[in-house]
């Protein structure tokens, strides 16, 4: 559960968020600059908050922080030439159709993704766009993104 986003919080509530318990190191001699360093555990790097990384630190600077928060995925997203492939021949359908692969993803332009299991597949031509939080929707015949979605 986070650190509350504002109001006070004492050094027992982040203690609690890092995990650290009675008789672990950090209990009884808590420090910042040790908890931000990952001396009682690695900092979540996928927290929106989390203290500075550098410099000097205060209660505050904890506000928000969530130990177990997720990483939002990241996606690539590309155009491709669209083939519907029935195990033996490949057949081209249409083109610039955009697809999405999460990352980490290294594509091979030389190569035909399928997307799902049989029916169509895809040439990859080029990156248009990579981050997080962006995904178009893959299916058939799909030629725009105006269906965008976050995730």
């Amino acid at each position: 559960m986070a650190l509350p986003g504002s109001g006070t919080i004492s050094v027992g509530d982040i203690q609690i968020e890092l995990g650290i318990g009675e008789g672990d190191p950090g209990y009884d001699n808590f420090g910042f600059d040790q908890a931000r360093d990952g001396d009682y555990g690695a900092i979540n790097q996928c927290s929106t908050y989390k203290p500075p990384s550098s410099g000097s630190i205060s209660l505050s600077d904890w506000w928000g922080y969530d130990h177990t928060q997720a990483c939002s995925a990241s996606y690539g997203l590309y155009t491709a030439d669209e083939y519907y492939c029935d195990g033996n021949d490949c057949e081209f359908v249409t083109s610039s159709v955009l697809v999405a692969f999460e990352l980490p993803f290294s594509p091979n332009y030389a190569k035909f993704y399928g997307l799902q299991a049989g029916g169509f597949y895809y040439s990859l031509i080029e990156e248009v766009f990579t981050g997080p939080g962006a995904i178009c929707d893959a299916s058939p015949n799909f030629t725009n993104c105006d269906s965008w979605c976050t995730v």
